[in-house]
């Protein structure tokens, strides 16, 4: 399964994902694990961090 930055998360890619991390054998990547992108002098926004824990924690969840 790869992880990289999505800002339209929603419940059926969780759902994918969790099938996914169910599966034996499941290799996880994560394509960035930045934890805050720049977007002008005064934006700062969450970065894809956000995703990768999400995803390591269902892996964790799910799979005991």
């Amino acid at each position: 399964m790869i992880s990289g930055f999505d800002i339209h998360v929603n419940y059926a890619k969780v759902v994918k994902a969790v099938s996914y991390l169910r599966t034996p054998g499941c290799l996880f990547v994560s394509t960035n694990t930045d934890s805050r992108s720049m977007h002008g002098a005064n934006c700062v926004l969450p970065g894809n961090v956000i995703v990768t824990h999400y995803s390591i924690y269902l892996l964790v969840l799910f799979n005991g």
